[in-house]
């Protein structure tokens, strides 16, 4: 009997211990393979004692141990026999693979041991093999619970921990089982040194067992193989966490793209087992690829429905060790977003268009299309080449990878000239947006807009949509100030398209040559008043100059006196016949009655041809009198205004002027 705490007792019957507790009721039964001499407890393992060594004598005046050796004084003389040290026996429990019982009797030496003395460390090396051992024994009996908590305890290189298991999840890391102690190394290395001098005299094998006070006992029943991986999950996450804390004291550092198949096996089996706050930055980064590709694959073999949330949470994993597993699972989502945590983004676009092209998926391109709206404008060169597949399935849709709002950042000319390349009216649709929506002012967008828009008139020059590309074109000629009309006016034929000519043409301050358009090429009487309002200012005498080409024609028309713009862009205008002075007599005269302040009437009469019946001219000339006395009124009005307010103001200053002031020393 062998009390083992407060509230029970350990009793030997045989082959059989029980544990009961103070109130005689049983707790426990356990059976050995042996009849038992004896036990004894020594917290908090439970111990078993066989006889081992047996010294037969008659009668003993004297026992006296030196060294490692018995001396007796019987009557029949002075005896010596050898004892069994700790050192054998610890080899022997080893060698048999009984790791607990070898635990067990260094736990017992090292309660006994000087702490200070040149045998510790040897000691702790001896204890840290046996339980290395003892937990790949443990994985071996399926006791996986019990080996991750000496996995953790001895804080092990996770690789070594991982290559236990199952090649699915283990990968390239995995070592069968008749080579898991390889991975620890030479256990026969422990003894090169003894551990202590101390022996006993009647040596004992000891089969411990732990006591179930303080630990789960032993389990003898195999567990499933998903009960393997969880177990393995519980070691995974705290690694994770503690490789996750040591990252975060290296803020500065990158760890996402390391890639595991720059490292040999052998490798990442060597990583040391320690603390990962004691790792430099090359080993964390290795050992959280380590961890975060076994968990993952962890996750998928036994809580598949939770890997999308670990996908998207920030991670080390290696895709390409577990992306054919969710591809068989058909986990596309998931992998896509290990894809994009990765920046592994052609890879995850390919995907998501070979999902749309399947006809079994039947998947729609708004996930290919999402998923680009969410890429910078440093991927602009991926972005075009993995979107042209969508333009063929659904133009406007696919539309949305440069014209929304989240992908503003993209260059604008190159998304513009990459739609153009394959239709023009997309790109046309992308100017539109890009200039008119977000306000974009790059001239180099705007000259390109109005090239495009010009292209595009030209195209359908016989089709029926070619005035309202047309009305388009000159629209953005009239509101935009950020192209270069010189240029855009040489790509223009010179026989066709006078009004986008004449707007070009006013851009470059030739108001005189604009006029001319609107009068010669177009005949556009209302047109060319209405341009004579606009630039009235610019130019003072633009309304006389309109009246000149109607009255009389213009002799610069002929080859050899061209105004000095179309000399200098070499372009030879190409004027229509306009209509002679009597067929233009009736827009005379209503130029001259709409705008009669805007002629002097002498010059006027002089101008116009004898036979103009004066009837005619009665409403101009009433109106320009009326206009001019009205000016005269006027401003004789502002005049004498002004003279009084002159006058007001020397008065004020000759009172001013007048007053003084004396400053003496009061004043001062």
């Amino acid at each position: 009997m062998e009390p083992l705490d407060s509230e029970s007792i350990a009793i030997v019957n045989g082959s059989l211990i029980i544990v009961v507790d103070q109130d005689g009721q049983i707790q426990k039964t356990i059976s050995t393979a042996t009849a038992i001499d004896e036990i004894m407890f020594a917290k908090p393992y439970l111990y078993t004692l066989d006889l081992v060594q047996e010294v037969s004598i008659k009668e003993c005046k004297l026992l006296q141990a030196v060294n490692s050796t018995l001396y007796l004084d019987t009557d029949e003389g002075i005896s010596n026999t050898q004892l069994v040290s700790w050192k054998d026996l610890v080899d022997r429990s080893t060698k048999e693979g009984k790791f607990e019982e070898a635990l067990g009797l260094l736990e017992s030496v090292g309660f006994t041991q000087d702490q200070s003395s040149d045998n510790n460390q040897e000691f702790q090396e001896f204890r840290l093999k046996i339980l290395q051992l003892y937990s790949i024994s443990l994985v071996d009996a399926d006791e996986i619970d019990d080996a991750i908590d000496v996995f953790i305890e001895l804080e092990t290189n996770p690789a070594k921990v991982i290559a236990l298991f199952p090649e699915n999840i283990s990968g390239r890391l995995y070592i069968p089982q008749e080579n898991w102690s390889s991975i620890f190394g030479d256990f026969a290395k422990l003894y090169k040194g003894t551990i202590d001098n101390n022996e006993i005299i009647n040596s004992t094998s000891m089969s411990s067992l732990r006591s179930g006070s303080d630990t789960a006992s032993l389990k003898s029943i195999k567990v499933s193989r998903n009960s393997k991986i969880e177990a393995l999950l519980r070691y995974l996450t705290d690694r994770r966490q503690k490789v996750k804390g040591a990252i975060h004291q290296h803020p500065s550092e990158s760890f996402i793209n390391v890639k595991l198949t720059d490292y040999t096996k052998e490798q990442l089996l060597e990583l040391p087992s320690r603390s990962a706050d004691t790792l430099n930055v090359d080993q964390l980064a290795v050992l959280a690829g380590v961890v975060d590709t076994a968990l993952f694959k962890a996750y998928i073999e036994t809580r598949p429905a939770l890997v999308g949330s670990l996908c998207r949470l920030e991670n080390y994993c290696q895709p390409e060790e577990v992306e054919q597993s969710l591809l068989d699972r058909k986990k596309f989502d998931e992998l896509v977003s290990l894809y994009k945590s990765k920046n592994m983004h052609e890879k995850a676009l390919d995907l998501l268009k070979g999902l749309t092209l399947d006809e079994e998926e039947g998947k729609d391109i708004d996930s290919s299309v999402s998923y680009i709206q969410q890429l910078g404008s440093e991927y602009i060169d991926l972005i075009l080449q993995k979107s042209r597949w969508m333009f063929d399935i659904d133009k406007q849709t696919a539309i949305q990878v440069a014209d929304d709002e989240r992908v503003e950042s993209l260059p604008k000319l190159r998304v513009a000239e990459y739609l153009n390349s394959f239709d023009i009216g997309l790109g046309l649709q992308y100017l539109r947006y890009a200039i008119k929506e977000l306000n974009d002012q790059d001239p180099s967008l705007h000259n390109y807009f109005a090239d495009t828009l010009l292209q595009a008139v030209l195209r359908n020059r016989k089709t029926e949509e070619f005035q309202t590309i047309y009305d388009a074109y000159l629209d953005f000629l009239r509101s935009s100030h950020q192209y270069a009309p010189k240029a855009r006016l040489k790509a223009i034929p010179i026989d066709d398209l006078y009004h986008a000519r004449a707007i070009l043409v006013d851009r470059l301050g030739k108001y005189e040559d604009a006029l001319r358009i609107y009068v010669k090429n177009l005949n556009d009487f209302d047109s060319a008043t209405r341009y004579c309002v606009k630039v009235e200012k610019e130019d003072k005498e633009i309304f006389s100059k309109l009246l000149k080409f109607y009255l009389k024609g213009d002799k610069s028309t002929s080859p050899g006196s061209q105004s000095s713009y179309f000399k200098a862009t070499a372009i030879s205008p190409s004027y229509s016949t306009m209509s002679d002075e009597g067929d233009n007599m009736n827009e005379i005269i209503s130029l001259l009655c709409n705008f009669p302040t805007k002629f002097d009437i002498q010059q006027v009469l002089q101008s116009l041809p004898g036979d103009v019946p004066l009837q005619e001219l009665q409403r101009f000339i009433l109106r320009n009198y009326k206009a001019t006395s009205s000016n005269q009124r006027w401003g004789s009005v502002v005049s004498n205004i002004r003279k009084s307010e002159n006058e007001r103001l020397a008065m004020k200053l000759v009172d001013l002027e007048s007053r003084y002031v004396v400053i003496d020393d009061n004043r001062m």
